[in-house]
């Protein structure tokens, strides 16, 4: 059996090429922009969050009341939100079970009337779902470095719900 050896070219040859794919496949995911509809969150009025049921079939239905966010809390959420950093997460191979709900309920334009911008969350494999008025207008996944926060701020609101003490 003959052995396969480089030499010369072959060698800077192969070199050369997994310099150019190591940064592809070995690197981090690249972090990406924080999505358009983020701006909208300077016109909210009111901010509440509420925790949810998922059937993962379709079907989400708010299984707590809906608290209403202090201004604090809103300020907070926006720092995350607009980060560009925190989004463009690697992409998870589970199916999302949206459990915790953000709504921002925004002043009209004067083109515009009143708009209530929804966002889903999966606090399992960083997941999201954006819809306005009804319609869905973006989804994709958030950066794990947003989860801790997201995780503390909810557990804060609802300190007694027992699915979220099992959520890491």
């Amino acid at each position: 059996m003959q052995r396969f050896r480089l030499h010369g070219f072959g060698k800077i040859a192969v070199v050369m090429f997994l310099s150019v794919i190591t940064p592809y496949y070995g690197a981090e995911v690249p972090t990406g922009r924080a999505p358009e509809w983020i701006k909208q969150l300077d016109r909210a009025n009111k901010a509440e969050a509420v925790l949810l049921s998922d059937d993962q079939h379709g079907k989400i239905a708010e299984r707590t009341k809906r608290k209403v966010l202090n201004r604090v809390t809103v300020d907070q959420l926006k720092l995350l939100f607009k980060a560009d950093a925190n989004w463009n997460g690697p992409k998870n191979k589970c199916e999302p079970v949206y459990g915790a709900r953000l709504l921002y309920h925004l002043t009209s334009s004067s083109k515009q009337k009143d708009k209530t911008l929804v966002l889903n969350l999966c606090l399992h494999c960083d997941e999201f779902f954006a819809e306005q008025n009804g319609k869905s207008i973006d989804h994709g996944n958030f950066r794990a470095a947003m989860h801790p926060a997201l995780l503390e701020i909810f557990r804060a609101l609802f300190p007694d719900d027992r699915q979220l003490t099992i959520v890491k």
